[in-house]
């Protein structure tokens, strides 16, 4: 159990890092004078659901292969 844990705290901090780099990359888009407006409220939209939302949908019975944890978790890989 204690493993099962430590990998979710590993992919909650590398997904953490990976908005935190999609956020510096549009930073730096912007300092070139392209509008990111849009893609930055998209961006924090989406991190919002995966951090506040997404967990709420997640369920041994749900039918959509993304939500349900038998199937999302049946990857060997």
């Amino acid at each position: 159990m204690q493993r099962s844990l430590q990998g979710v705290d590993i992919t909650t901090a590398e997904g953490a890092e990976a908005f935190h780099q999609l956020f510096s990359v549009l930073e730096s888009l912007a300092d070139q004078g392209i509008n990111v407006v849009a893609t930055q409220k998209v961006l924090k939209d989406g991190k919002k659901y995966l951090k506040n939302t997404f967990e709420t949908y997640i369920g041994r019975s749900e039918h959509r292969s993304d939500h349900c944890s038998v199937h999302a978790l049946s990857d060997r890989n």
